[in-house]
């Protein structure tokens, strides 16, 4: 017998997603069952590419079961639960904040593999957003490693701050392979006045690191003063 849904239960699943900041637009129910048919019940669906979902269950021999992804750790999760309804809207509520994780995630690996233009191709110093070339975040990445380099033999003083300073050059670095060249110059300058770059260095140290920065951008974007 196919497992249904009360009503009022799939409204209140309504309330839980309009109140996890989500759309319900953006979800839809579909019927599902176990292709030896020992599990049937309705599954809410995330309208996206992932096909993320969360599948309400029952087998024929009376348990309650929740199959949802995405997951903590994983990319899906099969649970029994007990059949008190506020037991399995728990686990909707778990479900949402691991859906809401994943869907602010950028997927890195695609826009690496996105932003590799090939040797050959001109820059274009007013190009907009465009992805860098090669050859520039070639350019960038000497450039943070100049600066990594400036903060390790001029700033001894500031060796406790070198840590998160230099994790934030790293990311400045990486991000050049998969970000376009504004939402890279706003990334950038953001990340390093976040770390408190500003306040743990001198103003002489600071001039020098911008200085440093502008250099490995010569010829790419513009930092303005």
């Amino acid at each position: 017998m196919q497992h249904e849904l009360l009503r009022s239960q799939r409204n209140e699943l309504f309330r839980w997603v309009q109140d996890a900041g989500f759309d319900p637009n953006d979800f839809k129910w579909m019927a599902w069952e176990d292709e030896d048919d020992s599990a049937l019940g309705p599954t809410l669906l995330y309208r996206g590419p992932e096909r993320f979902f969360f599948r309400f269950e029952r087998t024929s021999d009376g348990a309650y079961w929740v199959t949802y992804s995405p997951t903590a750790g994983q990319v899906v999760a099969h649970t029994i639960v007990p059949s008190d309804w506020k037991d399995q809207l728990g686990y909707v509520g778990v479900w949402l904040e691991h859906l809401k994780r994943e869907l602010r995630e950028p997927d890195l690996w695609r826009q690496l593999a996105e932003s590799q233009i090939g040797p050959g191709v001109s820059a274009d110093p007013e190009g907009g957003n465009r992805a860098f070339t090669v050859a520039e975040a070639k350019q960038i990445t000497a450039g943070v490693e100049a600066m990594r380099e400036y903060l390790a033999t001029e700033c001894p003083e500031a060796a406790e701050v070198l840590e998160p300073v230099n994790e934030t050059l790293g990311h400045i670095a990486e991000a050049a392979n998969r970000q376009g060249r504004i939402d890279w110059l706003n990334m950038c300058i953001g990340a390093l006045f976040s770390t408190g770059i500003d306040r743990l260095l001198t103003p002489e140290h600071g001039t020098k690191l911008m200085e440093l920065l502008k250099g490995a951008v010569s010829g790419i974007v513009t930092l303005l003063n």
